[in-house]
């Protein structure tokens, strides 16, 4: 088989209609501006009967959701300060500033509706919502902070989804 690489935008895939076999996709639908453009074209270059896969973390309201873990160590720290003071912070100690535009701050919630948008174009064959309370400590300790952030619990202790779909 000859493989080729081909960068383009996941909303607008160069690709035609049922092009492909499988939609695989790694620890990116997290970062997608556009989740719902994004599905739109994996239901499209998928065959009838074709699978898409997609594993995908720590959402936005998770304890690592910020994506800064490497330098900002604070689980929550997204909701636990405001943007101002973590962008002061990394100043200060000399670190990269967290990346807020990469990231779409979409909830676990807003990934449901997106499956539940889909269900009469793919059948989910497996779905996991990987479930991690940690750091609830933080949560109990600061309820004010999390909820003024979301209604629902769920969204701060599932820090990534796995969803194998077959196009129907």
């Amino acid at each position: 088989h000859n493989n080729s690489f081909a960068q383009m935008d996941a909303a607008r895939l160069g690709f035609a209609d049922g092009h492909f076999d499988c939609v695989f996709s790694l620890a990116s639908f997290e970062h997608f501006r556009d989740p719902i453009a994004v599905m739109e074209e994996a239901i499209r270059v998928v065959r009838k009967g074709g699978f898409i896969y997609l594993h995908f973390g720590p959402l936005y309201l998770s304890a690592y959701g910020l994506h800064a873990y490497r330098s900002i160590t604070i689980p929550y720290c997204q909701c636990l300060l405001d943007k101002e003071t973590l962008v002061i912070f990394s100043r200060r100690k000399n670190i990269k500033p967290p990346d807020y535009e990469s990231l779409n701050h979409w909830t676990l919630q807003d990934f449901r509706r997106l499956w539940s948008m889909y269900s009469q174009k793919v059948r989910r064959i497996r779905y996991f919502e990987y479930l991690n309370t940690d750091h609830i400590d933080l949560i109990k300790k600061y309820p004010s902070c999390f909820k003024s952030k979301t209604d629902h619990f769920d969204n701060l202790v599932v820090p990534e989804i796995e969803v194998l779909l077959k196009k129907i």
